[in-house]
């Protein structure tokens, strides 16, 4: 066997030096160690040959080809996948690059990357204007504030003093102006004291109070009680201070695999969206090319519900989840539209005390149990206030407390108070209302 043909047989022989399908194909480091090994065993023949021959091209050819193939993977990039995994891997000091046209859009698990880099970009923007701007302001007014609450001659301070002083039944003087000293009695430092207890008190009372129990949210917004305010978390189908105003999906989802495709019409309706598809084109966002719940899936054409192949214009059918239903003068069949559960009076909610119902996408959730009854809105059973010192009733003499239901306005649940001595009924209530008998 020449040297030719000795070689050819060599390379032969390593198919994954050639066969694309072969596991070790895109395994560069592998490959450069076989031509490696083909190069040292070709030249070392070859070198005895052509000394012998004379045919110095051929083995200068052999050396070129050597080197070609041994740098071949070095400097290249590459597409390799190692258990499972994919690599994109580019060439030494070069870039990677995903170039979309047109209307195109890079995808990564159903997200729009270029809209979640806007979306980021837009949020970096507005931390940087308030690191910039608002954050020196407002740490210059923390810094001057703490003092004047914690330091030495603060509030904190102030007002222990005036408490000794008064626990002490002396009297204590105040600087006016640094020109006079006006002594105050113990009189006027309790005066000075009520008003302020007072004062801590309407704020205890303002931070009780729960904005969130008229329920302000609306359409399946939940609320967060804020001092002296609230705060809506609206879905994310419905935006505004009482998610009150409804997005529009058609603006929301274009460019996106979520918005209509193939020259489909998308109409907004509140809190959904509807396609409206081109002929021959099928589906929730119009992207079968046909109108079979067997070669889709019941999601991809029904949305919320059961595909079922029946004769129609549409071709199938779509039994509705429990929550869920078909647009109102729609030819699609697709389970779209929540159904409102708390204005169809679809809801289990609390008739007992009544109890608000609020809609949600799909179902719907109660509010909570009224002041006197514990439970989750679907079930709200009395508190028995009787049961916690005596319901607020005398405990010397001993008045016998009788836990009652009653309607003022609300259902409340009561304590009354039963005493021998006097029939008069004495109402303790959970609340400022004290109805009349």
């Amino acid at each position: 066997m020449n040297i030719d043909e000795k070689l050819i047989e060599t390379v032969r022989s390593h198919v994954e030096l050639y066969n694309l399908s072969h596991a070790k194909y895109m395994d560069s480091g592998y490959k450069d160690s076989i031509w490696r090994s083909i190069g040292d065993e070709i030249n070392l023949t070859a070198f005895t040959k052509m000394q012998k021959d004379g045919n110095w091209a051929l083995f200068i050819l052999l050396l070129m080809l050597f080197d070609t193939a041994n740098g071949l993977y070095s400097n290249q990039p590459r597409f390799r996948s190692d258990n499972g995994h994919l690599f994109i891997e580019s060439a030494t000091d070069h870039n990677i690059s995903l170039i979309t046209k047109g209307q195109g859009y890079i995808n990564v698990n159903n997200e729009n990357l270029l809209q979640v880099m806007g979306m980021a970009k837009e949020a970096w923007d507005v931390v940087e204007s308030f690191r910039l701007n608002d954050l020196p302001t407002f740490m210059d007014l923390i810094t001057n504030v703490v003092p004047m609450i914690d330091g030495p001659k603060g509030l904190t301070s102030r007002v222990t003093a005036l408490e000794m002083q008064i626990l002490n039944g002396t009297s204590l003087t105040f600087p006016t102006n640094k020109r006079r000293i006006e002594n105050l009695n113990g009189d006027r430092l309790a005066h000075r004291l009520t008003n302020l207890e007072k004062k801590v008190s309407n704020l205890i009372n303002l931070l009780a109070i729960s904005e969130c129990l008229s329920n302000p949210c609306q359409n399946g917004g939940s609320c967060i009680d804020l001092y002296n305010g609230f705060q809506c978390n609206c879905p994310q189908n419905w935006q505004g201070r009482l998610c009150e105003l409804d997005v529009d999906e058609c603006v929301r989802f274009l460019h996106t695999e979520l918005g209509c495709q193939n020259g489909a019409e998308c109409k907004n309706t509140p809190g959904s969206y509807e396609c409206v598809c081109a002929a021959n084109w099928f589906g929730l966002h119009c992207t079968k090319r046909k109108n079979d719940c067997n070669g889709a899936m019941s999601s991809e054409l029904c949305g919320n519900g059961v595909c079922i192949n029946q004769p129609s214009t549409a071709g199938y059918t779509c039994i509705c989840n429990q929550g869920w239903t078909t647009m109102d003068g729609s030819q699609n069949p697709a389970c779209t539209k929540d159904v409102d559960e708390c204005k169809e009076n679809k809801h289990t909610c609390s008739t007992n005390p009544p109890v608000e119902c609020r809609n949600t996408r799909g179902s719907f959730t109660c509010g909570n149990c009224p002041t006197g009854y514990e439970g989750d809105g679907f079930v709200c059973t009395d508190v028995n206030e009787c049961l916690v010192n005596n319901g607020g009733c005398s405990l010397n003499p001993r008045v016998q407390c009788v836990n009652n239901r009653y309607s003022v306005i609300w259902m409340l649940s009561t304590s009354i108070c039963f005493s021998p001595s006097n029939p008069v009924l004495f109402n303790m209530t959970k609340t400022s209302i004290k109805p009349t008998f």
